[in-house]
């Protein structure tokens, strides 16, 4: 059976050959990530509402042991976690999940929008190209040609 992580035994784990993933016995679904590189992060593995699994990255391990001011909460994805910070977050998301929410939807079409936002706000600064980006597309078999703004 797995032991739950403590933050002294997360800053002594080494990184080794291969990615690692240790399981926290302490809160349902949540894992230290492990890289070759060193770098830790947490992340968290359910199932979808179709049945299918899947993984969530909370964000990387922050070592310092300071809490922060406020408790994480879904909008904070990615930020640096302490392992009680993971630990509420896991908490949280399923919370989310038992009320019927698609969590990594969700996440997704916020990213999306995102993303879209911000390529709409790079298109539309550039005056010389009318609304077109600057970006150039070649095709296999034609000349250049410009892109337009939506096709960021």
């Amino acid at each position: 059976m797995a032991k739950a992580l403590t933050a002294a035994g997360i800053a002594r784990y080494k990184p080794s050959k291969q990615r690692r993933e240790i399981r926290d016995s302490a809160a349902t679904g949540l894992y230290l990530i492990l890289q070759e590189s060193g770098q830790r992060s947490f992340a968290l593995r359910f199932r979808k509402p179709n049945g299918k699994p899947a993984k969530l990255t909370l964000g990387p391990v922050d070592i310092s042991g300071v809490e922060p001011a406020t408790a994480p909460s879904l909008d904070s994805l990615g930020a640096p976690l302490t392992l009680a910070g993971a630990r509420q977050l896991a908490a949280e998301i399923h919370r989310q999940r038992a009320m019927g929410r698609d969590i990594v939807a969700d996440m997704k079409a916020t990213k999306h929008q995102r993303r879209w936002v911000a390529c709409l706000h790079f298109s539309a600064g550039s005056k010389k190209t009318g609304g077109l980006n600057a970006i150039h597309a070649r095709t296999s078999t034609g000349p250049m040609r410009r892109r337009p703004a939506t096709a960021c």
